[in-house]
């Protein structure tokens, strides 16, 4: 969650992968991750830097409880925990 958050703060992945001391490649591939797991896109990737899409916009505004239940119920729970783990919701 913090990851989508600085992106949608920075409007860049560049900036925020920055920020969070992450390469720009890992925190590229978790919010193609995370997308596919929500089954919608969260931000629009541009040549100028990145826009948060209207579900996106929705994704972010969720409690964390609400989104983690979201994600248990698309995955199992193994694969769940990893997936928490890896996109820094540690």
């Amino acid at each position: 969650m913090r990851y989508a958050v600085e992106i949608a703060q920075c409007g860049s992945i560049n900036q925020a992968a920055q920020n969070l001391y992450v390469t720009q490649s890992s925190l590229s591939k978790a919010m193609k991750e995370l997308e596919s797991v929500l089954g919608y896109a969260v931000f629009q990737r541009t040549p100028a830097g990145t826009a948060v899409t209207q579900e996106g916009q929705a994704f972010l505004e969720l409690h964390p409880t609400k989104y983690a239940q979201e994600l248990v119920k698309k995955m199992n729970m193994s694969g769940a925990k990893a997936y928490l783990v890896n996109t820094g919701w540690n």
